[in-house]
């Protein structure tokens, strides 16, 4: 019964991510901002991912920080994740850092 609601509420959470993605990515592409129009790009700011997740940017530095969020590169003072290793990671189809430094 309990893998049964997390699946479920997995495959929610999956729903409404990708659902913000693609808000996100026609918001910006109507602004003129993505590299392409209506292509989805590459990498996403700290801010888009907080956004996202819908949780604090400080989270996102946090977490981060701690390797559970992968995809992640610092940049000089700033840091960009890959979109696409972030959206396989809400999937579970990809490990934070931390864990797999771990199983090393």
């Amino acid at each position: 019964m309990t893998d049964l609601l997390d699946d479920t509420l997995r495959k929610e959470l999956l729903t409404a991510v990708d659902s913000a993605v693609e808000e996100a990515l026609s918001r910006r592409a109507e602004e003129g901002t993505s590299a392409s129009p209506g292509a989805p790009p590459e990498f996403i700011t700290v801010d888009e991912l907080a956004d996202l997740l819908r949780v604090n940017r400080k989270t996102i530095y946090e977490q981060f920080q701690k390797g559970i969020i992968p995809g992640g590169r610092r940049l000089s003072r700033n840091i960009r994740f890959h979109r696409r290793t972030v959206i396989d990671w809400m999937r579970g189809t990809v490990r934070g850092s931390r864990s797999q430094r771990r199983e090393k």
